[in-house]
């Protein structure tokens, strides 16, 4: 590998730069924002997209090394396999939207992983992703103002983010901040400026208001998840356990009748289960996919073909029966990513979909692996506020990652994050920490890693 660490000389300068203002865009959607309010500028948002196919043609005539993520190839593969299944099970319109977005996600990822050839470069990147939870925190707070929880409406079915497709709702915002609060909680320790602290600490803040107010049971069940690692890792676990307990105190004395209305939402877990709700509403359409499943095995009806294939296994009467029209289940997700690559893709799908999973816990390992080879007692780094300088701080970095990545998974357990870039920016950036980490390795040990 090429020394392209901190002492070299840096390359593909425009390329990086058109990088991270793709990231830029595709986190913070300000052209989707403008559209929204001007309905005569909604072509603009058209300007991410066609400024990943210019940054693209710069990767293909790159003379540098270019990366990729296997697994991830793989399964964008398979989606293009799907198109042309749900052609010829459904309809593969839907299909063919969905190919376009997870391309947006995997071309920024290809990019990244090729111009982000150093640490620095890295530690930029990870900036503008932590930013993003803050940014969209604070649009959280906004909808209270906008769409406040009236005690007459219900209230994960209020608009949130209202101008994202993605974190409109409970379903991605409330994952969004669960992962917010899980990075940022491992990043605070690995900045100095006081700047730096505030902004986590606020991110932290706005994370958590964020989970509360989406009124997400996916959602508090992965923040139990998060809870339970931190805890788990602390050294001082008495001190955690009272500091959430202050915590948990605090919130039901400044607002009784808000903490009440979620605890009595978060109850529905239990009570309502798989017999009524939402609850019954996923086992039914569970049971409908895995007939789809043993209806093609192998290769599974399609991407995005769900809710079209289903009326090949499910006839009308049955459909009405549960209280569904073939309208209400043409184009209808499954609110759960396991069923969704076992239904839409088969045993093949979800032998990619492990396989995926693995080389991210794989990775993450191997990033801490080589950053702790490279540690020194009391080193704390030339570069202020670097997530990766010293090795110490991408032991933190990837130890955040990993926990984020958990309850990514336990979220897409029950809203339909699959084609969303919720999991897909966090698999990147956990490569990008493992590149960062290699790339310290070379820099410090002349290749030594």
């Amino acid at each position: 590998m090429p020394n392209a660490g901190s002492r070299a000389k840096p390359e593909n300068v425009l390329a990086w730069r058109l990088t991270l203002c793709l990231w830029i865009l595709f986190l913070f959607e300000p052209f989707r924002l403008i559209g929204y309010y001007a309905s005569g500028l909604a072509p603009l948002k058209w300007i991410p997209e066609l400024l990943l196919y210019g940054t693209s043609l710069l990767w293909v005539f790159s003379s540098g090394t270019k990366r990729h993520l296997k697994w991830f190839t793989a399964f964008f593969g398979l989606m293009l396999l799907g198109t042309v299944i749900a052609f010829f099970l459904g309809n593969w319109g839907i299909a063919r939207l969905m190919d376009r977005q997870m391309f947006q996600y995997y071309g920024l990822g290809v990019l990244t992983l090729t111009f982000c050839n150093s640490p620095q470069r890295a530690n930029t990147v990870l900036r503008v992703y932590l930013l993003s939870f803050l940014y969209y925190g604070i649009w959280g707070l906004i909808s209270l103002r906008l769409a406040p929880l009236a005690d007459s409406a219900d209230p994960g079915a209020r608009e949130i983010v209202y101008w994202h497709i993605h974190y409109v709702n409970r379903d991605g915002f409330g994952p969004l901040m669960v992962m917010g609060f899980s990075l940022s909680y491992f990043l605070y320790s690995a900045v100095t400026t006081r700047l730096m602290k505030f902004l986590i600490v606020l991110s932290l803040v706005l994370c958590f208001l964020g989970i509360v107010i989406s009124f997400g049971r996916g959602v508090f069940l992965a923040f139990l998840v998060v809870l339970g690692y931190i805890w788990f890792r602390t050294r001082h676990k008495v001190l955690f356990t009272v500091a959430l307990a202050v915590m948990l105190v605090a919130f039901v004395a400044s607002s009784p009748e808000f903490a009440s209305r979620y605890w009595a939402t978060m109850k529905t877990i239990f009570s309502e289960g798989a017999a009524a709700g939402t609850g019954l509403d996923r086992k039914i359409l569970w049971g409908w996919a895995w007939r789809e499943f043993l209806f093609s095995p192998i290769f599974g009806v399609g991407t995005g073909n769900f809710g079209i294939a289903v009326f090949r296994v499910v006839g009308p009467s049955e459909m009405v029966a549960s209280g569904y029209t073939a309208g209400s289940l043409w184009g209808r997700v499954l609110h759960c990513a396991p069923m969704t690559v076992l239904c839409e893709y088969g045993l093949v799908g979800v032998t990619v979909a492990l396989f995926l999973v693995r080389d991210f816990f794989r990775t993450n390992r191997r990033t801490r692996i080589f950053a702790r080879n490279l540690a020194v007692p009391g080193d704390t780094g030339s570069d202020r506020d670097n997530f990766f300088s010293p090795p110490s701080h991408v032991v933190t970095v990837s130890n955040g990652l990993n926990i984020t990545f958990v309850a990514t998974l336990v979220c897409a357990f029950f809203y339909e994050l699959l084609y969303t870039p919720l999991i897909w920016h966090v698999i990147v950036i956990n490569r990008l920490a493992y590149i960062a980490a290699l790339q310290t390795a070379t820099d410090d040990e002349s290749g030594v890693i």
